[in-house]
């Protein structure tokens, strides 16, 4: 969640024990994510006295939305959204530092690193984790049976799925081996890149500047 300069932070509102009254505060999220986080908002609703609105936002709307709200002097006093666009955002002053306070949590040495790290920019803490998320690779085990695999060894490495696809592939009937959303920008991100980055190449240069996509392990892959 980020904490958008233009307004109080949700994050400092909802700590804060000082309060003379009841406060109500936005808070921006993708629809993606957004019953998990209405359902938290409604949790906290239910027992304090200040309130969480929340506005659900498609993905590729929040963005340019988001950039223009802030703009306007019209932000919401928290949004959650794809930490990639962390940088653009507090690069433009978007964003407030709240290093402080994320660093006087109590449990701050709890929070995701990896989240941290990415809503860190120029040495500013500028959000703090919202939901985690994960990429994962499912098989059917019985297509693996049918196949002749054993069930209870899961492929390890690219070689051992595209060897046991190959063998599921050969069932016929339409039935196929390995599936993957290739036609996705996020998909090729979540679950394409690791290998590489498993596999130590990477597509871009330490700095971000220039694309590495030559190489050995990329066409391997």
């Amino acid at each position: 969640m980020l904490r958008l300069k233009t307004t109080i932070t949700a994050l400092a509102l909802l700590a804060s024990s000082s309060l003379a009254s009841a406060e109500e505060i936005t808070l921006w999220v993708r629809t993606s994510s957004g019953a998990v986080l209405q359902g938290l908002a409604d949790k906290y609703n239910a027992s304090h006295a200040d309130k969480v609105n929340v506005t659900q936002i498609t993905a590729e709307q929040m963005v340019p939305k988001l950039g223009a709200a802030i703009a306007g002097s019209a932000a919401p006093d928290g949004a959650v959204l794809d930490l990639i666009y962390l940088p653009t955002f507090a690069a433009a002053d978007g964003l407030e530092d709240i290093s402080d306070f994320v660093k006087g949590l109590p449990y701050s040495s709890a929070m995701s690193p990896s989240h941290i790290r990415l809503a860190t920019y120029e040495g500013k803490i500028y959000g703090v984790p919202a939901l985690p998320d994960a990429s994962i690779i499912a098989y059917n085990t019985d297509l693996f049976t049918k196949a002749g695999l054993d069930p209870n060894k899961a492929p390890a490495s690219m070689e051992e799925i595209a060897a046991d696809a190959k063998k599921i592939a050969a069932l016929g009937n339409e039935t196929y081996g390995f599936y993957f959303v290739a036609n996705s920008g996020s998909w090729l991100i979540y679950d394409f890149l690791p290998h590489l980055w498993a596999a130590n190449a990477d597509v871009l240069s330490d700095d971000g500047r220039s694309a590495t996509v030559d190489t050995p392990a990329l066409r391997e892959t």
